[in-house]
């Protein structure tokens, strides 16, 4: 089993989750093309607001696979320190099946 791995990723459309009072959001990283790359959805923990559409936030995560399936997602906060072009796919490093 791995690490936990921490990334910070550009924030994407904000979905409602399950259950009463949970909120998540999408989560996306730039690709080498210049577009944004869905990589899954992490929970807003209630204590936290949830970041408006194109905030950078931080997550960590137990695993990911290619295609973006994040394991584990915990949200860890905003991110004001680091530009959208700084969110790349080439950072994310996915298990190899």
């Amino acid at each position: 089993m791995n690490s936990l791995s921490r990334k910070t990723m550009r924030n994407s459309q904000p979905r409602g989750g399950a259950g009463q009072g949970r909120q998540a959001i999408g989560l996306e990283l730039l690709s080498d093309k210049g577009v944004w790359v869905p990589v899954g959805n992490v929970t807003i923990p209630p204590n936290h607001e949830v970041p408006s559409i194109g905030q950078i936030v931080e997550i960590k995560y137990l695993y990911a696979h290619l295609g973006g399936s994040l394991y584990q997602p915990t949200y860890l906060g905003l991110r004001d320190d680091i530009d959208p072009e700084e969110c790349l796919m080439c950072k994310y490093k996915p298990e190899e099946d």
